[in-house]
């Protein structure tokens, strides 16, 4: 929430089911907030919604936000939207039309293991880390080991997968779960999901 600077006039759009982390994810937050949740009608587009209920902040899979783009999506019909998260793997050629249409698009990077984002992009982010997946919460710790893989720890991680009767637990002795993707991490904290 303090990346995104969500408060009680701000209406997320509920955009993904609530058996997905990010739709839990928005769901906490605008109970944390004070922010409106959006649920669109059944039926009710992605776009129908932005205009419908003047949605001010999105998180979408990159391929929801380039089915928007190419819907003929823009800020001059949905002048409300104030931030765009994406999730996921994003390409330079989305990015770049995202940047050409000024759209107000934020990077993170989140696992189903840990239920805050590990990163996200503050909405004041410098243009040279644009291209990173964003600078990592105060709930995580993140550390690269020695061969590039994200190593993850913090109050924001699961305990364990449930299998049968037991619990098995996702962290190593220390606390980290090696979350099986490769980045970088510089000096600010920002990550870069590789």
């Amino acid at each position: 929430n303090p990346r995104l600077r969500t408060s009680s006039g701000c209406r997320w759009l509920l955009s993904e089911p609530l058996c997905r982390m990010s739709g839990l994810q928005i769901l906490f937050l605008c109970a944390a907030s004070g922010a409106t949740l959006v649920i669109p009608e059944k039926g009710e587009g992605a776009q129908q919604a932005i205009d419908h209920y003047g949605v001010t902040h999105m998180m979408l899979p990159s391929g929801r936000l380039e089915e928007l783009l190419d819907g003929g999506f823009s800020l001059k019909q949905s002048r409300s939207v104030r931030a765009v998260v994406l999730t996921g793997s994003v390409s330079d050629e989305l990015l770049r039309r995202a940047q050409e249409m000024r759209l107000p698009v934020h990077r993170s990077y989140g696992l189903p293991e840990v239920s805050s984002p590990v990163a996200v992009a503050p909405l004041d982010c410098p243009p040279s880390k644009r291209s990173s997946s964003g600078k990592v919460t105060s709930y995580c710790k993140v550390r690269i080991a020695a061969d590039g893989g994200i190593h993850v720890r913090g109050q924001a991680l699961c305990q364990g997968y449930v299998e049968g009767s037991s619990v098995r637990p996702v962290a190593d002795a220390e606390g980290w779960f090696a979350t099986g993707d490769a980045g970088a991490l510089d000096a600010e904290e920002y990550l870069t999901v590789l």
